[in-house]
């Protein structure tokens, strides 16, 4: 382990703050090279409290501009009483 991994985790988990715990990758087999350099951030929809309320507000940023996205998200993760942008 790193010893910023092994720093993280002698902490408890309310105390930790942000710090790399999971590996990212594509699933359907394309190229990344158009995204190289992106960074990505992971919720834990199962135990994580606050990681509806951060789906809702991505919902609300990007419905505008990205309505199916949007949908398949409230679907998702049944955010079916949040208030939608008009």
């Amino acid at each position: 382990m790193s010893g910023e991994i092994e720093k993280a985790c002698a902490v408890s988990q309310k105390e930790r703050g942000m710090y790399r715990k999971f590996i990212v990758k594509r699933c359907d087999g394309r190229d990344q090279t158009d995204r190289a350099g992106a960074v990505y951030f992971v919720l834990d929809m199962t135990y994580d409290p606050y990681a509806k309320a951060a789906v809702e507000a991505y919902v609300t940023a990007c419905f505008d501009t990205h309505p199916k996205l949007a949908i398949d998200l409230i679907r998702q993760y049944g955010l079916t009483n949040m208030r939608l942008p008009r």
